[in-house]
């Protein structure tokens, strides 16, 4: 292996892993703080790749902001050179370094993308309101509530989200701003109408307990993968699907 071997296992190991399984925080800590570009030019476009996965994930789960999130991965997808309705490769042998964390990389990039483009078709057709807030809710579900990277408390939250007091103290709770919010911001990502979602609906279906039990029967109708089903899903939305599933079966009359 070259000198940029022990940077590429940090890459593969710390880096790509965690994002594989959703968790944002260990993979932006590595990518951002820890000089991860070092000298090494060969792994430049792949650190930028894995950057751009990173903080579309962040976004995803942070902002809501899914049209931002998708320009993270389109500049992903251009520097490396990644079709997103190509065929993944076969995976390389772990053994060659720079050609497996390539695989890696490009992967993640189409997952993600094949995930909010997913997204993107569900909203294309839900009707005004209601629906739009229940599959926010369920974004909310898989990308916070469930999620066990955001449910055990990182000592840098506050850092990495970037959030003021308020919003930090309401992202983790299901509330009705943010969840408009969301829905707002997935409406506009599917470009059929605009404005945004009115808080009217979420008083009129009851508030967040209404809104979290139609989310879990959506979420337990649905598959697990929404877009690549050969690629593997985040651990949050594995382990929400997972309890909507149980829930469902739970209180079947």
């Amino acid at each position: 292996m070259p000198d940029s071997s022990a940077q590429y296992v940090d890459l593969l190991d710390g880096v790509a892993v965690a994002l594989d399984r959703g968790d944002w925080r260990t993979a932006t800590i590595k990518l951002f703080k820890g000089g991860a570009a070092g000298v090494h030019a060969e792994l430049g476009d792949l650190v930028f790749g894995l950057r751009c996965v990173a903080r579309s994930v962040r976004i995803q789960s942070v902002e809501a902001d899914v049209e931002a999130a998708w320009y993270q991965l389109e500049a992903a997808a251009r520097k490396l050179g990644v079709d997103p309705q190509g065929k993944l490769d076969a995976e390389p042998a772990r053994r060659r370094g720079l050609p497996h964390l390539r695989w890696a990389t490009t992967r993640l990039v189409m997952r993600e993308q094949a995930d909010l483009a997913a997204l993107q078709r569900i909203f294309e057709g839900l009707p005004r309101g209601r629906q739009e807030l229940v599959y926010a809710c369920v974004e909310h579900l898989t990308l916070i509530e469930f999620d066990p990277f955001t449910v055990q408390v990182h000592p840098m939250d506050r850092e990495l989200t970037e959030l003021d007091d308020d919003a930090y103290a309401r992202w983790r709770m299901g509330n009705r701003r943010d969840m408009c919010t969301r829905a707002t911001h997935l409406r506009q990502f599917a470009r059929v109408r605009s404005g945004s979602v009115n808080e009217r609906a979420w008083h009129r279906m009851g508030g967040y307990p209404s809104v979290r039990e139609y989310a879990l029967r959506v979420l337990a109708n649905e598959p697990l993968t929404r877009g690549r089903r050969d690629f593997p899903v985040r651990l949050g939305r594995l382990r929400a699907w997972n309890y909507a599933r149980d829930w469902k079966q739970d209180t079947a009359a």
